[in-house]
């Protein structure tokens, strides 16, 4: 009895320290998704970094040029707790149609072909191609008082705006060697200015985030060439040259830290 009576107390005693000493499932290791929520009457501020896409319509005499154009582009803007944004953008235009005449006419034979240096028949092909880069502000204008980070965007740009035939000449062809080449391409730029507008979403989740809306593109440019070969004029002349188009573009933001903010687990 005094032995059973022992180990009960033992066992008494040191059960709860065994128990005690187990060890316990770490919360600390389990996985958790943190996503940060925006609060329906804040205005966020936030870094967005945009990828677009797009087709553009010369306008004008720039449409006596070219055909129409897609495009792609970049832009990165900060926005801040009243709604302006203000970044940089760079977009780059590309299309296949030169309306401009034959401007290699001078130099193909009677079949459209080329002789090149090896005495071959070879031919060159023409693209149309055009950018434009520079500085941007624009203005969020909420639709809903209850969601402020939603609504109309208008943006102005102004920068350098440059466009000019592309002229492949992988056949070798002697007349469009890069010592000639310029006196085909047409290359013209100075000053642009685009104008959007365009419906912007910003997700409460950041999850998705996207705009997509109109743009004008207006630019008062120089030809930089001395002498156009096909035509025997001067290439100098300037130009008032406009584009219209269409845009798509989804984008990240990176939001400032906001004592504000909620967070969900």
């Amino acid at each position: 009895m005094r032995k059973l009576a022992l180990m009960v107390f033992i066992l008494g005693t040191l059960l709860p320290s065994l128990l005690r000493a187990q060890p316990r499932h770490d919360e600390s290791r389990v996985f958790r998704v943190k996503a940060k929520i925006i609060p329906n009457d804040s205005v966020v501020r936030a870094t967005m970094i945009g990828l677009r896409m797009g087709a553009m319509q010369p306008v004008g005499i720039l449409n006596d040029r070219y055909g129409y154009f897609k495009s792609t582009g970049l832009r990165v803007a900060f926005k801040n707790k009243h709604n302006w944004m203000l970044g940089i953008q760079g977009e780059y235009y590309f299309g296949k149609t030169i309306k401009d005449g034959d401007i290699l006419a001078a130099i193909l034979a009677d079949d459209g072909s080329i002789i090149t240096n090896d005495g071959l028949l070879g031919q060159a092909k023409l693209y149309a191609r055009s950018y434009f880069v520079g500085a941007t502000v624009g203005k969020l204008i909420p639709l809903e008082k209850h969601y402020l980070n939603t609504g109309i965007a208008i943006w102005t740009s102004v920068g350098y705006w440059q466009h000019r035939v592309r002229i492949n000449n992988d056949d070798n062809i002697y007349a469009l060697t890069d010592a000639y080449k310029a006196g085909y391409d047409r290359l013209t730029s100075g000053i642009g200015l685009q104008q959007q507008v365009e419906y912007f979403y910003m997700s409460r989740k950041r999850l998705v985030n996207f705009s997509v809306g109109l743009d004008f593109n207006i630019g008062y440019l120089k030809g930089r060439r001395t002498i156009i070969f096909d035509t025997g004029k001067s290439g100098l002349d300037y130009r008032l040259d406009m584009m219209l188009g269409a845009h798509l573009s989804w984008f990240l933001p990176i939001f400032a830290r906001n004592k504000n903010s909620v967070y969900s687990f």
